[in-house]
This record gives C-alpha cells, sequence and structure tokens, in this order.
C-alpha cells in the first residue's frame, strides 16, 4: 500500500507499508516513510522504517494508516540533519 499527502497537488509525504505476515489475520508490516524538505514548515527531509506487528486485519485499512501516521510523527530521522 502507498500513502501519498499532497498540500495544493504537491507530495509532501508518503510511506509504503507491506505486509510481511502472508496477508494473515494478525499481521506484521514493514513501514517506510519520508517527509519532503518544506520552506512552509522549514523542517529538512525525514524519514524512518518501522515495523507494526500485530496488526488484526479485520480493522478498517484507516486503523493501520493511524498506526504508520503515529509513528512518523515521532520517528527519529534517518534522511536528512536531524532537529
Amino acid at each position: 500500500m502507498k500513502i501519498r499527502v499532497e498540500v495544493n497537488g504537491r507530495e509532501v509525504a508518503m510511506a509504503t507499508i507491506t505486509n510481511q505476515s502472508d496477508l494473515a489475520e494478525t499481521s506484521d508490516y514493514l513501514a517506510i516513510w519520508c517527509e519532503h524538505a518544506s520552506d512552509q514548515t522549514g523542517l529538512p527531509e525525514r524519514g524512518n522504517i518501522a515495523t507494526i506487528t500485530g496488526h488484526k486485519r479485520c480493522q478498517s485499512i484507516w486503523a493501520l494508516v493511524e498506526k504508520v501516521a503515529a509513528r512518523a510523527a515521532v520517528g527519529r530521522d534517518i534522511l536528512g540533519s536531524q532537529k
């Protein structure tokens, strides 16, 4: 699954989420995300990788997106300068 966040038609962030459990009812996922540098926020480019474990696939897809977004919001920078 790919998630793109756009502002005024311009991509400002993206994430790729991959099921690591052969689509089991309770699955683990690998999430890779990045935010692009922004003149509007003054933030540098940054991104990270995380594992989401024990996600029940019977939930709304938004529950998985929420978990990835929460990790991205507090994630340690691995791409740009650390701020």
